[in-house]
Protein backbone atom coordinates (compact mmCIF):
# COMPACT_ATOMS: atom_id res chain seq x y z
CA UNK A 1 0.00 0.00 0.00
CA UNK A 2 1.21 3.53 -1.25
CA UNK A 3 2.15 5.49 1.98
CA UNK A 4 1.27 9.14 1.82
CA UNK A 5 3.72 11.60 2.87
CA UNK A 6 1.83 14.95 4.85
CA UNK A 7 3.51 18.21 4.15
CA UNK A 8 2.92 21.63 5.58
CA UNK A 9 2.83 24.67 3.15
CA UNK A 10 0.06 26.26 5.79
CA UNK A 11 -2.42 25.28 7.76
CA UNK A 12 -6.27 25.07 7.29
CA UNK A 13 -8.42 27.64 7.96
CA UNK A 14 -12.33 28.44 8.48
CA UNK A 15 -13.65 28.83 5.21
CA UNK A 16 -17.62 29.44 5.79
CA UNK A 17 -18.62 33.09 5.39
CA UNK A 18 -21.61 34.60 4.40
CA UNK A 19 -21.81 37.27 0.94
CA UNK A 20 -24.24 39.71 0.02
CA UNK A 21 -23.28 39.85 -3.64
CA UNK A 22 -26.28 38.48 -5.97
CA UNK A 23 -25.89 35.13 -7.83
CA UNK A 24 -25.70 37.24 -11.17
CA UNK A 25 -22.40 38.21 -9.98
CA UNK A 26 -21.05 35.52 -8.92
CA UNK A 27 -21.75 34.08 -11.91
CA UNK A 28 -20.87 36.84 -14.42
CA UNK A 29 -18.33 35.55 -17.54
CA UNK A 30 -16.62 38.84 -17.29
CA UNK A 31 -14.63 41.58 -15.23
CA UNK A 32 -16.76 42.95 -12.77
CA UNK A 33 -16.15 46.40 -10.62
CA UNK A 34 -18.47 47.36 -7.56
CA UNK A 35 -18.85 50.57 -6.25
CA UNK A 36 -16.19 50.39 -4.22
CA UNK A 37 -13.51 49.47 -6.78
CA UNK A 38 -13.62 45.94 -6.15
CA UNK A 39 -13.02 43.65 -8.45
CA UNK A 40 -15.18 40.38 -9.53
CA UNK A 41 -13.54 38.06 -12.03
CA UNK A 42 -12.66 34.33 -12.67
CA UNK A 43 -9.86 32.43 -11.28
CA UNK A 44 -7.97 29.22 -12.46
CA UNK A 45 -5.95 28.74 -8.73
CA UNK A 46 -4.84 25.50 -10.26
CA UNK A 47 -4.66 23.14 -13.33
CA UNK A 48 -4.90 19.00 -12.82
CA UNK A 49 -2.27 16.54 -14.00
CA UNK A 50 0.95 19.14 -14.16
CA UNK A 51 3.72 18.53 -13.85
CA UNK A 52 5.58 21.66 -10.96
CA UNK A 53 8.71 21.82 -10.37
CA UNK A 54 10.62 21.87 -7.05
CA UNK A 55 14.21 22.10 -5.21
CA UNK A 56 15.07 19.31 -3.10
CA UNK A 57 15.23 21.61 -0.03
CA UNK A 58 11.06 22.48 -0.08
CA UNK A 59 10.03 18.85 0.41
CA UNK A 60 10.00 16.49 3.44
CA UNK A 61 13.19 14.38 1.34
CA UNK A 62 13.78 12.03 3.72
CA UNK A 63 9.84 10.98 4.86
CA UNK A 64 9.51 11.03 1.10
CA UNK A 65 12.78 9.13 -0.77
CA UNK A 66 14.59 8.16 2.55
CA UNK A 67 17.28 10.17 1.44
CA UNK A 68 18.92 13.34 3.53
CA UNK A 69 19.72 16.61 2.86
CA UNK A 70 23.74 17.90 1.17
CA UNK A 71 24.13 21.16 1.95
CA UNK A 72 28.17 21.22 1.12
CA UNK A 73 29.51 21.56 -2.00
CA UNK A 74 30.24 18.55 -4.49
CA UNK A 75 28.46 16.08 -5.53
CA UNK A 76 25.84 14.10 -2.57
CA UNK A 77 27.21 11.51 -0.38
CA UNK A 78 25.56 8.28 -0.21
CA UNK A 79 21.72 8.57 1.09
CA UNK A 80 21.64 12.11 0.50
CA UNK A 81 20.63 14.31 -1.96
CA UNK A 82 21.84 17.75 -2.98
CA UNK A 83 19.35 20.82 -1.11
CA UNK A 84 19.24 22.32 -5.16
CA UNK A 85 18.22 18.75 -6.22
CA UNK A 86 15.20 19.71 -9.20
CA UNK A 87 12.14 17.24 -8.17
CA UNK A 88 8.82 17.06 -10.41
CA UNK A 89 5.65 16.79 -8.46
CA UNK A 90 3.18 15.85 -10.25
CA UNK A 91 -0.88 17.47 -9.02
CA UNK A 92 -3.05 14.68 -9.86
CA UNK A 93 -6.72 14.75 -10.75
CA UNK A 94 -7.86 13.12 -7.69
CA UNK A 95 -6.12 15.93 -6.11
CA UNK A 96 -7.72 18.71 -8.10
CA UNK A 97 -11.47 16.83 -7.75
CA UNK A 98 -10.42 17.23 -3.91
CA UNK A 99 -9.89 20.40 -3.69
CA UNK A 100 -13.23 21.67 -5.66
CA UNK A 101 -15.37 22.38 -2.26
CA UNK A 102 -12.67 23.93 -0.50
CA UNK A 103 -13.09 26.93 -2.02
CA UNK A 104 -16.04 29.53 -1.44
CA UNK A 105 -14.71 31.78 1.88
CA UNK A 106 -10.82 30.87 1.27
CA UNK A 107 -8.81 33.84 1.38
CA UNK A 108 -6.67 35.27 -1.09
CA UNK A 109 -3.57 36.85 0.43
CA UNK A 110 -0.96 38.96 -1.30
CA UNK A 111 2.16 36.50 -1.40
CA UNK A 112 2.23 33.64 0.74
CA UNK A 113 1.05 34.46 4.70
CA UNK A 114 -0.82 31.17 6.70
CA UNK A 115 -3.89 32.58 7.28
CA UNK A 116 -4.48 31.67 11.00
CA UNK A 117 -7.45 31.16 12.55
CA UNK A 118 -8.69 35.07 13.66
CA UNK A 119 -6.43 36.62 12.00
CA UNK A 120 -8.42 37.00 8.04
CA UNK A 121 -9.13 40.76 8.63
CA UNK A 122 -5.32 41.13 8.93
CA UNK A 123 -3.58 39.46 5.50
CA UNK A 124 -6.83 38.96 2.82
CA UNK A 125 -6.96 40.98 0.62
CA UNK A 126 -10.09 38.63 -1.38
CA UNK A 127 -12.25 36.17 -0.97
CA UNK A 128 -13.27 33.21 -3.57
CA UNK A 129 -16.87 33.61 -3.83
CA UNK A 130 -17.89 30.41 -4.41
CA UNK A 131 -16.61 26.31 -4.64
CA UNK A 132 -14.95 25.40 -7.85
CA UNK A 133 -15.74 23.42 -10.99
CA UNK A 134 -13.51 21.04 -13.56
CA UNK A 135 -13.22 22.61 -16.55
CA UNK A 136 -11.28 19.99 -18.47
CA UNK A 137 -7.97 20.06 -16.46
CA UNK A 138 -8.38 23.60 -15.18
CA UNK A 139 -10.58 24.32 -11.67
CA UNK A 140 -12.49 27.38 -11.81
CA UNK A 141 -14.16 29.35 -9.52
CA UNK A 142 -14.91 32.85 -9.09
CA UNK A 143 -12.48 35.59 -6.99
CA UNK A 144 -13.31 39.18 -5.17
CA UNK A 145 -10.05 41.10 -4.94
CA UNK A 146 -11.07 44.43 -2.34
CA UNK A 147 -7.95 45.70 -0.91
CA UNK A 148 -6.65 48.87 -3.31
CA UNK A 149 -2.67 47.81 -3.80
CA UNK A 150 -3.78 44.12 -4.92
CA UNK A 151 -6.21 45.42 -7.20
CA UNK A 152 -3.43 47.65 -8.88
CA UNK A 153 -1.00 44.40 -9.37
CA UNK A 154 -3.93 42.54 -10.82
CA UNK A 155 -4.57 45.12 -13.47
CA UNK A 156 -1.08 45.84 -14.10
CA UNK A 157 -0.64 41.69 -14.49
CA UNK A 158 0.43 40.71 -11.32
CA UNK A 159 -1.89 37.92 -11.15
CA UNK A 160 -1.04 34.61 -11.00
CA UNK A 161 -2.09 32.48 -8.83
CA UNK A 162 -0.17 30.19 -6.51
CA UNK A 163 -1.76 27.46 -3.29
CA UNK A 164 -0.92 27.46 0.11
CA UNK A 165 -1.96 24.50 2.09
CA UNK A 166 -1.25 20.59 3.45
CA UNK A 167 -0.12 19.00 0.96
CA UNK A 168 0.13 15.07 1.12
CA UNK A 169 2.31 13.36 -1.13
CA UNK A 170 3.23 10.11 -2.39
CA UNK A 171 6.68 8.67 -4.01
CA UNK A 172 6.73 7.77 -7.68
CA UNK A 173 8.03 4.17 -7.79
CA UNK A 174 8.61 4.91 -11.57
CA UNK A 175 10.46 7.68 -10.78
CA UNK A 176 13.66 8.45 -12.97
CA UNK A 177 11.81 6.78 -15.87
CA UNK A 178 11.25 9.28 -18.89
CA UNK A 179 8.19 11.08 -18.61
CA UNK A 180 7.55 10.05 -14.63
CA UNK A 181 7.85 12.31 -11.98
CA UNK A 182 9.48 12.34 -8.94
CA UNK A 183 6.19 11.94 -6.85
CA UNK A 184 2.89 12.56 -6.96
CA UNK A 185 0.63 15.25 -4.73
CA UNK A 186 -2.68 13.42 -4.07
CA UNK A 187 -4.37 15.40 -1.61
CA UNK A 188 -4.42 19.57 -0.54
CA UNK A 189 -6.07 21.21 2.23
CA UNK A 190 -6.28 24.63 1.42
CA UNK A 191 -5.23 27.44 3.46
CA UNK A 192 -4.99 30.14 0.87
CA UNK A 193 -4.83 31.63 -2.43
CA UNK A 194 -1.92 34.46 -2.42
CA UNK A 195 -1.55 36.42 -5.69
CA UNK A 196 1.70 36.45 -6.62
CA UNK A 197 4.41 38.03 -9.64
CA UNK A 198 5.36 34.64 -11.03
CA UNK A 199 3.50 30.85 -9.80
CA UNK A 200 4.90 27.73 -9.72
CA UNK A 201 2.54 26.65 -11.87
CA UNK A 202 3.07 29.06 -14.59
CA UNK A 203 0.20 31.84 -16.03
CA UNK A 204 -2.87 29.67 -16.42
CA UNK A 205 -3.22 29.50 -13.26
CA UNK A 206 -4.59 33.23 -12.72
CA UNK A 207 -6.91 35.84 -11.83
CA UNK A 208 -8.46 36.19 -15.70
CA UNK A 209 -8.49 39.94 -15.58
CA UNK A 210 -9.29 40.27 -19.52
CA UNK A 211 -6.11 42.61 -20.31
CA UNK A 212 -3.47 40.36 -18.64
CA UNK A 213 -4.98 37.72 -20.23
CA UNK A 214 -4.93 38.91 -23.88
CA UNK A 215 -1.08 39.60 -22.99
CA UNK A 216 -0.31 36.21 -21.93
CA UNK A 217 -2.14 34.50 -24.73
CA UNK A 218 0.65 36.39 -27.27
CA UNK A 219 3.12 34.05 -25.28
CA UNK A 220 4.53 30.64 -25.06
CA UNK A 221 3.17 29.34 -21.77
CA UNK A 222 5.90 27.19 -20.38
CA UNK A 223 4.84 23.82 -18.68
CA UNK A 224 6.49 24.49 -15.33
CA UNK A 225 8.09 27.32 -13.16
CA UNK A 226 9.76 28.17 -9.76
CA UNK A 227 8.30 30.36 -7.71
Amino acid sequence: MPRLIEAEIGNLAPRQMLFALPDALRDTPVVYRLEDGSLVMDAVPLIADQDLLYFAYELPVEELFGLALDWTDGPAEGGKIKWDQPLTGRLTQECAEFTLDQFEGLPITDGHTDVEVGRRNEVAVGTFLRDAVLDGKKVRSKALVYVAESILKVETGGSELSIGGMAFMEVNSARGQAGEPDFFIRRINLNHVALVEKGRAGPEARLLNHRAELAHSKEKVPHMKVT
